[in-house]
């Protein structure tokens, strides 16, 4: 981030420039839910998977565990931090005991972004100890504007590790973002709904080639691909959470036709609904 200085006898003014890293930092959305400390000693036998639609901060003092996602593991390690993306199901298989420091918290902004779509890794700066205990001794106090002010700046701090590695082109891809809240919003809300992107660019009182050709630079995909991506993340997420059938997820995410669901799941994901469903809860 650039500055300017301005220096006299008797004064020194900072002004701090107007660019994406400013910008995504003033309209940073963060809600804490809910946060704590635990040992777990009860997961030596595998949880079920489930999807939040909230992130998950996850400071790890001993032990190991292990999230299992349907494509990829992840050990989490002891004096390292990691952030859990929202509505990706995976499940818990930990190896031992572990303990470690935990928090919820929900940003639309940091939603829509790409970089905070993956599990995100840093080791842990040497205070965040020291701020989830004074996290801990925030919650004990009760509620109130000083309790939940200094929280908020205690997430706020933790996140700067992973804020620092964000790459630059996502804090510009952060700036667009704003114009398409609503559609992301409509999208989400209606992801059981055939969805066309005309209507989309009508949103945004643009024709259709314009409005497809800005959400790609926007997005890095199409319109089009964006909402597929959206329901197959929706499918998972029912096939390994409800006992509904192939053909009610299919309707619930927007496919009238089960076939074209049952080819569109395998293209995407490498296997058909069945087998993701079977093979990830199985483990």
């Amino acid at each position: 981030m650039k500055r300017r200085v301005h220096l006299t006898n008797s004064e020194k003014a900072f002004f701090f420039a107007d660019d994406s890293q400013r910008e995504l930092i003033s309209r940073l959305d963060l809600k804490l839910l809910v946060g704590g400390v635990a040992t777990k000693d009860d997961l030596d036998v595998i949880h079920s998977f489930r999807a939040d639609p909230y992130f998950r901060f996850y400071y790890v003092l001993d032990g190991q565990v292990s999230l299992a996602f349907a494509d990829q593991n992840y050990q989490l390690q002891p004096g390292r931090v990691y952030i859990i993306p929202t509505n990706r199901p995976f499940r818990y298989v930990a190896p031992s005991n572990f303990t470690h420091y935990w928090l919820h918290f929900c940003s639309s902004q940091l939603e829509k972004l790409d970089y905070f779509q993956h599990v995100r890794e840093e080791l842990a700066v040497e205070d965040t100890c020291t701020l989830m205990q004074e996290f801990i001794r925030l919650a004990e106090c009760g509620e109130g504007v000083d309790v939940l002010m200094n929280a908020d700046i205690i997430l706020r701090r933790l996140l700067l590790p992973f804020m620092r590695k964000m790459p630059e082109n996502d804090y510009e891809q952060a700036r667009k973002i704003g114009k398409y809240s609503h559609i992301i919003d409509y999208i989400n809300r209606n992801i059981a709904r055939d969805i066309a992107v005309t209507d989309l660019a009508a949103m945004l009182r643009m024709n259709y080639r314009d409005f497809s050709a800005d959400f790609h630079r926007t997005f890095r995909i199409t319109p089009k691909q964006y909402i597929c991506n959206r329901r197959i993340d929706t499918a998972k997420a029912l096939l390994l959470n409800t006992d509904m059938t192939i053909k009610q997820i299919s309707s619930e995410t927007g496919y009238d036709n089960e076939f074209f669901f049952y080819r569109l799941f395998k293209k995407y994901t490498g296997q058909t609904p069945t087998y993701f469903r079977h093979n990830n809860i199985l483990g």
